[in-house]
């Protein structure tokens, strides 16, 4: 993917580093791809730690850090013929990840949008994605794409990034067992 190369497998693979103002918007157009296509996507930026030295050369445990600056609120959206499909929007770390099936043959864009209030004037980014063959069959891309509509409905403005999703069945799995105990 870093070398940005496709073949019969991987029908699109690209990086891109831009930075972004609070408040703008940077959209990297993907192409036309069918329902039934697998698309990852990942962007990151800078965190603004700074070390200071407290010892010898190079890192010890007498090194000290801290934040040079607050980290910037970045989110991660899908666009399937300009419309949002998916979105990934997290304010606790520096990534934003998106991992689905495509739901449908469309124009697929991503788009990044950079919140006001937090990191440096002009932020850094770097964004990844890689598109695969094929993957199902049209009947799953469409049950995929119900899914991404109840996910949508049920919280229109942004979908859990996977880790969340983790917690989240872990947890419920937790209370499950702890239910079928008391009983």
């Amino acid at each position: 993917m870093y070398a940005k190369h496709t073949d019969a497998t991987v029908r699109y693979a690209n990086w891109k580093r831009s930075s972004l103002k609070e408040n703008q918007t940077y959209t990297l157009h993907l192409g036309k791809f069918k329902a039934g296509q697998l698309l990852s996507a990942t962007m990151t930026w800078l965190m603004h730690v700074t070390r200071t030295p407290g010892g010898a050369d190079g890192l010890d445990t007498s090194d000290t850090f801290k934040q040079a600056a607050s980290l910037a609120d970045f989110s991660l959206t899908l666009l399937e013929n300009g419309k949002r499909i998916v979105v990934s929007d997290s304010y606790a770390d520096n990534f934003q990840y998106l991992n689905l099936v495509l739901p449908s043959n469309g124009d697929y864009s991503l788009q990044v949008y950079r919140y006001p209030g937090f990191g440096e004037t002009t932020e850094p980014f770097a964004l990844a994605t890689m598109i695969d063959q094929v993957v199902v069959s049209s009947r799953r891309a469409r049950a995929a794409r119900v899914e991404v509509m109840h996910a949508a409905l049920a919280r229109p403005e942004a979908i859990p990034e996977p880790g969340s999703m983790a917690w989240i069945a872990l947890t419920a799995g937790f209370c499950i067992r702890r239910r079928r105990d008391r009983a």
